[in-house]
Parts: structure tokens; C-alpha cells; sequence
């Protein structure tokens, strides 16, 4: 297995390399989060409350990526996105976010690879992998698992489920000390993050 965002210097990625025609068109180019994201990033910080933390969302589907995007931003979240298992390792090493959700059937690079990429990397080990994905079965949470991602949820999934299955790994100690974490969203019918 090679981690491809650990390439030489003076080789510089053309935006959009590695996209198709369809994926470069519908995504655009992102401005990356400019508050925080300093290249020390959190890691290390034990008080850092989950509200302003940065989150790395790993989807190939705009529409899914869009909608987590939009909820973690309302919930006060920086978000910071990627479309390939590749880009998302680049952009977990330059930019330490506080905890990657992870879509696992990506193109090029799976989001299975790109985790054990992430936790082989002395820079992003400890940065929490949550595992976002319609593989459902039993033996796709083992394979995730054993990936290392460090918790897994099957789409479609309600955002009261994601944000606290994220505090649990963004809270300091459930709060002791820390900052305010995002109020959960109301529990109601439907509502869940599509596939």
C-alpha cells in the first residue's frame, strides 16, 4: 500500500488531477478553512471544545457532501472536504483536522486505504476516523474496523447521531473543562443524511 499525499517536493498536484470531467465540474474548487487550520493544527490540545472544531468530510456524492457540510457548519463546525481517499490523506496531513468522517466506497483511493494511510502517519494517527457508509453488513464494520477507523455508521444517518457520536470523540472528558459542544438537533421522523 502506498499513501499517495506522501509524494516529493517540487511535484505539486494540479487541481482536479485524478477527477473526471463530471466530478471537477460539479465540485469546484473549495477555499479551505483559514481559522485554525495552521499546520500544527489541534492534535495534542486536550481542551478543545467540539464547537469551531475542524472536520474533514471524506464523500465522493456532492449532494451528501453538501448536506453534511451545510449541518456541521450550522452546528458550528469548520468543515474541510474531499472527494478521493488520496486528496482526503493530503488534506488530513496539511490540515490536522480534529476528526475525519469517512465515506469508505471512494474512487481511486477507498476510504479503507486512506484511513490505514492516516493511521500509519506518525502526524495523523490520533486524529479520529468515523466511518460513514451504506455498507451495512457486519463484516464491512469488521473491515473498517480493522482499517482503523475508530467508529462506523451506516447512511443514512441522522445528524443527532452523527454529532454525538462525534462529541463523544470531540468532548473533553463529556464537557469537564472543555468548551460548549454543538446542541443536537431534534429527533424526529426522516431526516437521516441520504446515501
Amino acid at each position: 500500500m502506498r499513501c499517495t499525499a506522501e509524494r516529493k517536493k517540487g511535484h505539486p498536484k494540479a487541481p482536479g488531477a485524478g477527477k473526471s470531467e463530471s466530478q471537477r465540474q460539479g465540485t469546484g474548487q473549495k477555499k479551505e478553512p483559514e481559522s485554525g487550520a495552521s499546520s500544527e493544527g489541534s492534535r495534542g490540545r486536550t481542551n478543545r471544545p467540539a464547537l469551531g472544531a475542524l472536520v474533514l468530510i471524506v464523500e465522493d456524492f456532492d449532494d451528501v457532501r453538501e448536506i453534511l457540510s451545510s449541518m456541521l457548519q450550522f452546528y458550528g463546525f469548520r468543515v474541510a472536504e474531499a472527494v478521493q481517499g488520496n486528496e482526503a490523506v493530503e488534506k488530513a496531513i496539511r490540515l490536522l483536522p480534529d476528526i475525519v468522517l469517512m465515506d469508505l466506497a471512494l474512487p481511486g483511493m477507498d476510504g479503507y486505504q486512506a484511513t490505514r494511510c492516516l493511521k500509519s502517519n506518525p502526524r495523523t494517527r490520533k486524529i479520529p476516523v468515523i466511518a460513514v457508509t451504506a455498507h451495512a453488513l457486519p463484516e464491512d464494520e469488521k473491515k473498517a474496523r480493522d482499517a482503523g477507523c475508530d467508529s462506523f455508521l451506516t447512511k443514512p444517518v441522522h445528524p443527532t447521531e452523527l454529532l454525538g457520536e462525534m462529541r463523544r470523540f470531540l468532548d473533553d472528558g463529556g464537557g469537564a473543562g472543555g468548551g460548549a459542544s454543538p446542541p443536537l438537533p431534534p429527533r424526529g421522523g426522516g431526516g437521516g443524511i441520504p446515501t
